[in-house]
């Protein structure tokens, strides 16, 4: 009986490993898990022999040699064949879904198509999900009126009002504002040089447009001190800046706390009469720069008050040249890379940050003055976990939050954490970088 809660126990709790901890034999829910997750890939790969079946069966791969008002037709014409085949398509084709259509290849159209058919999918999960949840509140606050009518004692005397004040939405984003235009007076300035949109494709502008809008969320709302942020080179008929505005419609208006720029000279005579550090934090610019220039780049080990920070806003999943340091050296500024060696240990994938979470790093740093805890803004599925296992492992193994643990050393340990800032705290002690980190500002 004891086992069997045991296994039920393991069964309702989120794995994770402790570094320094050996796993128990029993591992009921590792294994299936790891089945999941093949048949998920199997699932996969079975969908793209199906697209790769039904894209034999269509006839133009490439549209990109016709003229546009012929390829807007053959898209149109492709779109009502697959509907006929009883394809998954979306249910309409928006204008700009057209005009994207027909700059891609043939197993590029059927993907996109997929991608439009599962987005609305899930638009009318939601939407059924929201109209239930309507329902069951309705009853939820009927229910509730009939109990109160039948014992009025529990009424909270003052105005039926009560002490758990809800906060809405709107409150909370006129709160974050405020602190972005307390920044734009008081703040540190964080430059993000957006003029770029010439060295990418569609695709790579759309999603530095999203994330140039999550940096700006993330910079309100992680820290009582956000960035004086700049957004500069950014052309308001570029379609990084309508992805933007698609996103956040109230971009434009003149109580909204961002500074956009759209002429890049603006950034350089910024930047003339002030110091000024490039951060080379995009991985791919990195790799792409040879051993010997990449030993030039300084290592960013402390924070510097009196310098304007500036990152390339730029999602380069096609292009992979060094843009942005080639920028620094053109214009003769300093650069500085984040020590992601130093304090991390990468396992599956390449060393490629978000806009985003760079920010979330950026804050953290300037904050706290330590790179242990603002590395933990990096996604764990990066990193490698205890012991050598990879990431993906790792939500699969044994999480010991009530049941005893043994360590390398043969001790006995009856309690284990489970969020991502411990794991960081217990390699740092187990590691020794609890000294050096702590006083990185006094060895600068």
């Amino acid at each position: 009986m004891l086992f069997r809660g045991c296994v039920r126990l393991l069964r309702t709790t989120l794995p994770v490993v402790v570094p320094g901890a050996v796993l128990p034999t029993c591992v009921p829910r590792a294994s299936r898990h790891v089945r999941l997750a093949s048949s998920y890939s199997q699932k996969r790969q079975e969908e793209h022999q199906h697209l790769i079946h039904v894209g034999s069966q269509l006839g133009y791969d490439d549209l990109s040699d016709l003229d546009p008002e012929r390829r807007r037709k053959l898209v149109m014409m492709e779109y009502e064949v697959l509907k006929d085949m009883g394809e998954r398509v979306p249910s309409e084709l928006e204008e700009e879904h057209i005009n994207e259509l027909a700059e891609l290849g043939k197993l590029q159209r059927l993907r996109f198509h997929l991608f439009l058919f599962k987005k609305e999918m899930r638009k009318l999960n939601a939407k059924e999900r929201k109209e239930a949840f309507k329902e069951s509140h309705t009853e939820h606050v009927d229910n509730l009126l009939k109990r109160y009518e039948e014992e009025p004692h529990l009424i909270y005397a003052l105005n039926k009002n009560t002490f758990m004040i809800k906060v809405i939405e709107r409150t909370m984003d006129t709160f974050y504002n405020y602190r972005a235009t307390m920044a734009m007076l008081h703040g540190h300035t964080l430059i993000m040089d957006c003029a770029f949109s010439e060295d990418l494709d569609k695709r790579e502008q759309k999603l530095t447009g999203e994330q140039l809008v999550m940096a700006f969320s993330t910079n309100r709302s992680l820290t009582p001190e956000p960035f004086n942020l700049f957004f500069t080179g950014l052309k308001k008929n570029s379609f990084t800046y309508e992805r933007m505005k698609a996103v956040v419609p109230t971009l434009e208006q003149p109580q909204f706390p961002l500074q956009v720029q759209e002429a890049t000279v603006q950034l350089t005579d910024f930047l003339r009469n002030r110091i000024a550090d490039i951060i080379s934090t995009f991985s791919r610019c990195k790799i792409s720069i040879p051993l010997e220039l990449e030993e030039q780049l300084t290592c960013w080990s402390r924070w510097d008050s009196d310098a304007i920070y500036v990152i390339g806003g730029i999602v380069d999943c096609r292009n992979t040249a060094p843009l942005t340091l080639a920028k620094a050296k053109k214009y003769g500024l300093k650069t500085r890379r984040l020590p992601l060696d130093k304090y991390l240990e990468w396992g599956l994938g390449s060393k490629s940050l978000t806009i985003n979470q760079v920010i979330g790093i950026l804050l953290e740093f300037k904050q706290t003055k330590d790179w242990i805890k603002a590395f933990h803004h990096v996604p764990r599925r990066k990193l490698k976990g205890a012991e050598g296992l990879e990431w993906w492992l790792i939500p699969f193994a044994v999480r010991l939050r009530n049941l005893p643990w043994h360590s390398l050393d043969g001790s006995v340990h009856h309690k284990a954490s489970s969020t991502r800032m411990d794991w960081f705290d217990k390699f740092r002690d187990r590691d020794g970088i609890t000294s050096s980190s702590k006083n990185i500002s006094s060895r600068d």
